[in-house]
């Protein structure tokens, strides 16, 4: 179950991957909302030794992504144990305006098929 996990103790993790987050899942299955639970995981993140996240985020349409906190993820990342962090791989270039300090750092990187076209600016 989403709400059960906890990787806090995982110190010499190095990769995780987040497959097929659902934006707008609701299920009477899912005690919280998947992008809640993803945002919960990354913050449990305590490894200096993390190199690389990927994201697999399904939106059915671009407003969906203002549910996910992205000062958050973006202030996480700028944390001293995420230093090593090498790449955070998503979807869609459309992310580099969501996470600018990441994407200034070069480790965002991206799947070369977007299935939905870019947002207006």
């Amino acid at each position: 179950m989403y709400y059960a996990i906890d990787i806090r103790h995982n110190t010499n993790l190095r990769f995780l991957h987040f497959g097929r987050i659902k934006l707008n899942q609701l299920s009477k299955y899912h005690k919280i909302k998947p992008v809640v639970w993803m945002q919960m995981v990354v913050s449990q993140i305590n490894s200096s030794q993390i190199k690389e996240l990927r994201f697999l985020i399904e939106v059915d349409f671009f407003h969906d992504l203002k549910q996910i906190n992205w000062n958050l993820l973006e202030n996480l990342f700028a944390q001293p144990h995420f230093s090593g962090l090498k790449k955070i791989w998503f979807d869609g270039v459309w992310i580099r305006r969501k996470l600018p300090a990441c994407d200034a750092r070069g480790i965002l990187r991206f799947r070369d098929t977007c299935s939905l076209r870019c947002p207006e600016k």
